[in-house]
């Protein structure tokens, strides 16, 4: 994997919930290593990709650039002040060069990237609107939150975290529909179909006999080092549940230096240390089992024959994009 979607400061729900999708089928792609010399492992992400190309960084800043002026003219025109910040709530897909999560390097150097932090800190940021903020009463805050929100995106249980309307979004849902239109493909119906197919796959490919297979192998090899786990989610979400905890020991209530707000450093050391101690034996025992080139060769197999099944469909998709 190349890229990896990372939200700068994501103030408004409507951008995950707009590039939920395409982020569950991107990040899948890594989840396996490649089934051999010019073989695709991902027949079907290929499709995903040349229907959602994402654009270079300074685009996207562009993009964020044009949707903060118009959610300043609409917050405006309804009695707000609103400065446009040139580091938004929307997304950039950032260029991570060899930063793969799920590949064995990255796993014996940060883990699974829960307590470490592999790409670094983003800096600490400054709302242009805060001062502005501060000064409205509770009520008056209220307001000015619905206006640029609007509504909460309805939470449905789904990989995309609910479903987003731009019209009950306020300014930023008409500032983002406004610049990128509904011709960017991540609300598009056919387009989730895709790429919930492809998760579909995935979870599929991991059932599937060959794998189970292997995925005892790897629960024997984990539990020789000392590692009681019998799925693959359970190493990282052990991980994760520890980590919830460090933060979950810091007290309730505001400070006046938001950014001395961190863990305990001695504990999140500790934790760190664990967790690449967890994700090294992780990954050496899904070499030794041949789990991930199982998995990877079940999911190529069936992304495969779904190409094969669908393919005047996808390709009508990519025509429909070709120039969007």
């Amino acid at each position: 994997m190349e890229r990896l979607l990372t939200m700068t400061h994501a103030r408004a729900p409507f951008v995950r919930a707009a590039v939920g999708a395409f982020a569950a089928a991107f990040l899948l792609a890594g989840c396996a290593s490649q089934p051999g010399e010019g073989v695709s492992a991902h027949p079907l992400q290929d499709y995903l990709d040349r229907i959602q190309v994402m654009p270079s960084e300074d685009e996207q800043r562009e993009t964020n650039a044009e949707i903060e002026e118009v959610t300043a003219r609409c917050m405006t025109e309804l009695g707000f002040e609103y400065q446009p910040s040139a580091d938004s709530g929307g997304f950039i897909v950032a260029d991570a060069g060899q930063l793969d999560p799920t590949s064995p390097e990255f796993m014996r150097t940060y883990g699974y990237g829960v307590s470490t932090n592999p790409w670094g800190d983003p800096g600490e940021y400054e709302d242009p609107n805060q001062e502005y903020r501060d000064s409205l009463s509770d009520s008056q805050l209220d307001a000015y939150q619905d206006a640029l929100y609007g509504d909460p995106v309805d939470v449905d249980g789904s990989d995309t975290g609910g479903t987003w309307d731009w019209t009950k979004s306020g300014c930023s849902g008409r500032a983002f529909h406004e610049v990128l239109g509904d011709d960017s493909g991540f609300d598009d119906p056919e387009v989730t179909a895709v790429a919930q197919a492809q998760s579909t796959i995935q979870t599929e490919a991991a059932e599937s006999p060959a794998v189970k297979e292997t995925l005892a192998t790897w629960a024997d090899c984990m539990g020789s080092a000392g590692y009681d786990v019998k799925t693959k989610d359970e190493p990282r979400a052990a991980i994760q549940s520890e980590m919830d905890a460090l933060w979950a020991e810091l007290p309730d209530g505001s400070t006046e230096d938001p950014a001395s707000i961190a863990p305990d450093p001695t504990k999140l050391s500790d934790l760190q240390a664990k967790e690449v101690a967890t994700a090294t034996a992780d990954a050496d025992c899904s070499e030794q089992s041949g789990y991930d080139t199982a998995l990877a060769e079940e999911v190529q197999q069936r992304e495969a024959a779904y190409v094969a099944e669908h393919r005047d469909e996808l390709e009508a998709l990519v025509a429909r994009y070709a120039d969007k």
